[in-house]
């Protein structure tokens, strides 16, 4: 009897919008912590930048960006031979448009005169090999990840409108910028570009202690029109976006859980109201008043486990296809929204519970008697 009272209640009419309603609710918490995933796996890589107090670069006086400098390839050279630096590398950043399999993207080119060298003292994990000519290139994990980039792929990148083909050598993690970008020779941007200059020039001092009076050296044998830059770490800026992040969708999440309550309460009461004479009868029959209650209480959970597993995967679905658009009408985009497991248990949880929660005194305080019934 139980069971056939339930089956009446499923077949209202307003069972459908009621799951609808709770997918939504569910929905916007799952989209919510896809997007705030991905924003977290870029400033995670952030946070894993190695320390980089005691590296410089060298640039033009007048640059207003790294893009916009232009340093000769031989003043590395004389950075070389002084006595108190570690290493100098020469180096060339540029905007690119890499064309993949999957379309067309955006993304930063860096030129090093050794890569070999580069990535040896970045103490970089390859997974390959470093580019040995000018037809290898070396794509950044991160990059690779986000594009979906293999060692052996064939690219074409293009620069100031003219197109190459490369491969990629392999891949590298340097837990530095490195990991974003595509990196290859030096030489090899001669056929983009008839400018040969390098952007800057990146170089570490020896020993931290005497870095100051390294730098005062080394700044009276250089050119006028050059400067030199101490880079920054910017570990705890991307840790304090994780923070915020995190805080954010906590809040949120707290405040549509807020509104399934609510729901859950206005359902259970509907559907109270709307089979009240289905439940009476059951009354009378003999059922206790537990019985009818639990009944309204089962609706109504089954109610929110259907709609928020429904939501949960419009979540996931929605993102994904809003960011698979985006890629297509810009190309440049690397949205890569996803959801942990965990995380999409942890919402089911949560989003029953308010379930629970909201139904539960309508369904204990419902009228279920003939004589309830009757009065309105």
């Amino acid at each position: 009897m139980q069971l056939l009272s339930l089956k009446v209640l499923i077949r209202k009419k307003g069972t459908a919008s009621a799951i609808g309603a709770t997918a939504l609710l569910v929905a916007l918490v799952a989209s919510v912590n896809c997007l705030v995933n991905n924003i977290n796996q870029q400033t995670t890589a952030l946070t894993q930048l190695a320390a980089t107090s005691q590296t410089y670069l060298l640039t033009s006086k007048d640059a207003s960006g790294l893009s916009d400098s232009r340093i000769e390839p031989a003043i590395a050279s004389k950075l070389r031979n002084n006595s108190d630096v570690n290493y100098a590398f020469p180096e060339a950043i540029l905007q690119a448009d890499l064309e993949t399999a999957r379309g067309t993207f955006s993304v930063m080119v860096r030129g090093v005169d050794d890569p070999v060298a580069y990535f040896r003292k970045h103490s970089a994990s390859v997974n390959g090999s470093i580019c040995r000519n000018a037809s290898q290139i070396n794509v950044g994990l991160v990059l690779a990840k986000s594009l979906s980039l293999n060692k052996g792929d064939s690219v074409n990148l293009t620069i100031n409108g003219k197109t190459a083909q490369f491969t990629l050598a392999g891949l590298v993690q340097t837990n530095q910028q490195s990991d974003a970008e595509l990196t290859l020779q030096l030489s090899a941007l001669s056929g983009f570009t008839e400018n040969t200059c390098a952007s800057f020039v990146e170089f570490a001092i020896k020993d931290p202690a005497k870095a100051h009076a390294a730098i005062e050296n080394i700044t009276q044998t250089l050119p006028p029109n050059t400067k030199i830059t101490s880079t920054q770490q910017i570990t705890p800026f991307a840790q304090n976006i994780n923070t915020q992040t995190v805080a954010f969708i906590t809040l949120w999440s707290v405040a549509v859980y807020v509104v399934v309550v609510a729901a859950s309460y206005v359902i259970a009461a509907r559907a109270v109201n709307e089979a009240e004479y289905e439940l009476a009868m059951i009354r009378t029959l003999g059922a206790k008043k537990k019985v009818t209650s639990s009944l309204i209480l089962v609706y109504a959970l089954l109610i929110g486990l259907v709609g928020s597993i429904v939501g949960v995967s419009v979540g996931i679905v929605g993102t994904q296809a809003a960011s698979t658009f985006v890629r297509w009408i810009w190309g440049s985009s690397l949205l890569a929204p996803f959801l942990e497991v965990d995380q999409a248990l942890w919402i089911l949880l949560f989003a029953f519970v308010a379930s629970f929660v909201g139904s539960y005194y309508p369904a204990l305080h419902g009228r279920f008697s003939i004589g309830e019934a009757n009065t309105q």
